[in-house]
């Protein structure tokens, strides 16, 4: 519901504010969330809208991470240490910073964890280093899905994966119920493209790939989100 001026009443403070007040939501009838931002911050993350503004401006108007403005178009979010708060909610006292959604996402794809984003660092340049790869001329195997959209061979994944030994190219964790992941490099073919099969890299889990494409294939981005989470 909108007054005559088009602002919606906040569901906790009670007041009518402009809609870039509130978050955008995909399970509201309106698109947006029903408590303004600063209720939001206020009670999941004990901010005040004063210390959410020093944050801001200690960290230059932009996220911690990738220095930029956040790529939803949004307010930056706010990131806390899940060692110390498991799950959305926070005390307070453990709110680390104020980032962009992707890198909010990816650093809780490689579990705040900064070894983690170091060797997916490593595993980007690593790769980088041996494009192309030839890929096989085999006739592709009836539902041979992987062939159709990475162009690789049962035995060529076979041998990927014993070349990782069995395990995640980054994580070093084997696999679950769910196969590994082909990876390979967006700057080549993105993901709504036909995959020419020659930029495939690696086999990872269904974390490590999602998180590579939220800090865009990029290693300097992902040596500095570990900086930032090992930061004190």
């Amino acid at each position: 519901m909108r007054d005559e001026e088009g602002r919606k009443q906040c569901g906790v403070c009670m007041r009518w504010l402009p809609v870039g007040e509130y978050l955008s939501s995909l399970v509201q009838g309106d698109g947006l969330q029903p408590y303004c931002v600063h209720c939001v911050r206020l009670t999941t993350h004990n901010l005040t809208p004063d210390r959410y503004a020093a944050v801001l401006e200690r960290q230059g108007g932009v996220c911690a991470i990738c220095r930029q403005a956040d790529a939803v178009g949004e307010a930056l979010a706010v990131d806390h240490d899940h060692g110390c708060c498991r799950g959305a909610r926070s005390c307070g006292r453990c709110v680390r910073g104020l980032l962009d959604t992707r890198c909010n996402l990816g650093i809780g794809r490689f579990k705040d964890d900064p070894e983690q984003l170091r060797a997916a660092a490593e595993y980007i340049r690593t790769w980088a280093a041996v494009y192309p790869r030839e890929v096989s001329d085999a006739p592709p195997q009836p539902r041979d899905r992987r062939w159709y959209e990475h162009k690789v061979t049962p035995d060529g994944y076979a041998s990927a994966l014993e070349a990782q030994g069995g395990a995640c190219a980054i994580c070093r964790q084997p696999p679950g119920r769910r196969a590994m992941a082909v990876d390979r490099s967006r700057a080549c073919c993105p993901p709504d493209s036909k995959v020419c099969g020659r930029c495939t890299r690696g086999l990872l889990c269904a974390n490590c790939v999602v998180g590579l494409g939220n800090f865009a294939d990029d290693a300097e981005r992902l040596l500095r989100a570990a900086e930032y989470l090992a930061a004190p």
